[in-house]
């Protein structure tokens, strides 16, 4: 077991860009029912959050196997910025419970910045994550599609979709994400 798992701790990158295409290509889509809750308290939620905590995992390994931490101006100041947003939390006093969810995926984004800069990716492997995320964009557009065309023709399932969010719960977040799928497909045709 321990030789099978130096033999991964080995090449983190690989493994890296495995549950990323683990997360946009399988997990991404998983649905369930939200019987309660918004935002980070999403019942699908915590599959992401499995994945994510891989990633910044796998960023620390590889921050211990080179020995170094790669860090750069933008780095730097969006760390910042992420340290000032912190500071109403001092002063906000019972109400600060209600920002902490959004502040630990904040802080959770960060650090899954800072895995992707210790991997130092090629062109080849960046690459290899637009696809991933153009794939699922695809993949997407098509349940939304199946939304809006299929679903509310079938009786018995009672649904009356006026526009067609796919696996995310608002019409918003799920245009945002087809917007980035159409500019990474330009980006990729270029």
């Amino acid at each position: 077991m321990s030789k099978q798992l130096a033999t991964l701790i080995k090449e983190p990158k690989s493994l890296f860009l495995g549950l990323i295409a683990v997360y946009f290509l399988v997990v991404m889509h998983y649905f369930q029912h939200n019987y309660g809750g918004s935002g980070l308290d999403l019942p699908i939620n915590p599959l992401g959050w499995i994945i994510m905590s891989g990633l910044i995992a796998l960023g620390l390994i590889q921050i211990i196997k080179t020995q170094s931490f790669i860090f750069n101006r933008y780095l730097i100041i969006l760390s910042s910025c992420c340290g000032l947003l912190l500071i109403p939390l001092l002063y906000s006093g019972a109400e600060a419970i209600h920002s902490y969810s959004r502040l630990l995926g904040l802080f959770t984004g960060l650090l899954v910045l800072v895995a992707f800069y210790q991997m130092q990716f090629n062109r080849k492997d960046q690459r290899k994550i637009l696809w991933c995320i153009l794939l699922a964009a695809f993949l997407e557009s098509l349940f939304a599609l199946l939304q809006f065309y299929l679903l509310p023709h079938i009786p018995f399932l009672e649904m009356n979709i006026a526009r067609p969010s796919a696996i995310f719960f608002q019409a918003n977040v799920a245009a945002t994400f087809f917007a980035t799928g159409l500019m990474i497909s330009l980006y990729l045709s270029h």
